[in-house]
């Protein structure tokens, strides 16, 4: 299964110590270097160590050489992301941000949110709810979309 992800995604689940449950559910994802940078950027020291030790091994890191044009303005990691999944043929794409999930979605691409991902990782028994980890997400403010 190929699954891309984008930044904001990886940065929630690292911020409440869950970023194996993209392993568990996809065991491997691929993210364009520049959602590497962005999240470390933008991560905190202890999301950094969660990322560190968690992430070797199943996120791969996959330089975008030539980006495609899109109907939206996109920042670089948006497009990045959603260049890597039409040349991959990702099965899913991970996306929190509303113009780039619409996007995807035009381009005939599956894409996911984080609550998306939550309610997968529920399905399958890997949580028991996915509201208490949107809840917990909450509480440490990152807020996932309702879609």
């Amino acid at each position: 299964m190929k699954v891309v992800s984008n930044t904001s995604p990886l940065i929630g689940l690292a911020k409440i110590g869950r970023l194996a449950l993209l392993q568990q559910l996809f065991q491997r994802i691929m993210i364009p270097r520049t959602v590497y940078e962005e999240f470390f950027q933008a991560c905190t020291s202890s999301e950094e160590h969660h990322f560190q030790k968690v992430a070797t091994g199943f996120v791969q890191i996959v330089k975008v050489k030539q980006l495609c044009s899109f109907s939206r303005r996109l920042d670089r990691g948006e497009s990045e992301v959603l260049t890597l999944a039409l040349q991959e043929q990702a099965d899913f794409v991970i996306l929190d941000d509303r113009k780039a999930f619409n996007e995807a979605r035009e381009l005939q691409l599956t894409a996911v949110s984080t609550r998306t991902v939550l309610t997968f990782a529920e399905e399958r028994h890997f949580i028991p709810s996915y509201r208490e980890i949107e809840e917990e997400l909450r509480i440490n403010q990152f807020f996932p979309p309702k879609y």
